[in-house]
């Protein structure tokens, strides 16, 4: 009777091991089917925030030949581009140059004359440039209400242009809250900042230098509306979506889909790093209910080889019994 016990307890530890290996071959693959969504949603987002960055490179480079940026040629050029094409996933979109303390009054009575009665620059800070936005676009109540701003004012935007500044390239700012969101449900958004020069003082292929700055083009963004856009049918109400904001170390939440569940603390998550205009970001997806994204079928059969095993080792233990 020694016999059909080695039997059976060989047999079973085959089984158990061949079945271990069954198992994580599936969940691998139903990892891998999550990884799959994290990169298509986060190469989906990049493309778009690319295709943005790119419009308001071609602003900035418009707007370095023009001698002088008015109410009228700034409004006229965004309906030329036809703003909700051009700029699709941009709350706002804005112009912006430095001002001394000193002509602070002048900028102010400028843009009075130009049919902006209650323009005024705010808020006053000891600072030796101003940075107020003027002009921007589409002219809605909500975008009105950042008219003046001084977005110097504030460390997260000014660190952002002074990076802008020094590289000539795109700069993403981290997460804020956009002017247009104060006094109501405030969502984390980011902007970015494209320097322009003056072209006219450049002399054939010569580099841009710093003395030739004119200003900013900046665009607003809320990762909600970029999500929206970006997540295919029906994959977001099986995922939870979390974007942070991770380049100095630390999680800084920009987007999250469902707040009252934490993707970072579960289990069956995915993250995935992307680089957004000088910042990097970590997409983190899970999946709302534990069963999304589980290939059901391969794991009745992996469940039924499992029993089969198992059962033929009896039958074979019971064989050597008799």
């Amino acid at each position: 009777h020694f016999w059909p016990w080695q039997v059976l307890f060989l047999s079973l530890a085959l089984v158990a091991g061949f079945g271990g290996l069954l198992i994580r071959y599936v969940v691998r693959q139903d990892r891998q089917a999550m990884q799959i969504q994290a990169v298509e949603l986060a190469a989906n987002i990049e493309q778009r925030i690319r295709g943005s960055k790119g419009s308001l490179r071609a602003t900035g480079t418009a707007f370095a030949f023009v001698p002088n940026i008015d109410d009228g040629f700034f409004t006229s050029y965004f309906k030329g581009l036809q703003f909700d094409l051009g700029y699709r996933d941009a709350v706002s979109v804005g112009w912006m140059v430095p001002v001394p303390p000193r002509r602070l009054s002048a900028l102010e009575a400028r843009m009075r004359a130009e049919g902006n009665s209650d323009f005024f620059v705010w808020p006053i800070t000891n600072d030796r440039l101003y940075y107020a936005m003027p002009y921007v676009q589409p002219d809605t109540a909500r975008n009105k209400k950042v008219i003046g701003y001084n977005m110097y004012s504030e460390p997260v935007r000014r660190l952002a242009m002074l990076k802008a500044y020094e590289s000539g390239m795109p700069q993403a700012t981290g997460p804020v809250i956009l002017r247009q969101d104060t006094g109501r449900s405030e969502q984390p958004g980011f902007l970015l900042f494209v320097p322009v020069y003056d072209a006219t003082r450049r002399q054939g292929n010569e580099a841009p230098t710093k003395t030739a700055f004119r200003g900013f083009v900046y665009a607003a963004f809320r990762l909600d509306r970029l999500v929206n856009v970006a997540v295919k049918s029906g994959q977001k109400d099986r995922l939870d979506i979390e974007f942070y904001d991770v380049t100095d170390g630390g999680q800084q939440l920009l987007y999250d889909s469902r707040p009252e569940i934490w993707s970072a603390k579960n289990k069956d998550n995915i993250g995935t790093t992307m680089t957004v205009a000088g910042r990097r970001w970590e997409l983190i997806v899970a999946p709302v209910y534990s069963w999304e994204f589980r290939n059901f079928p391969q794991r009745v059969l992996v469940y039924f080889l499992l029993a089969t095993g198992v059962l033929v080792s009896l039958l074979v233990s019971l064989m050597v019994w008799l």
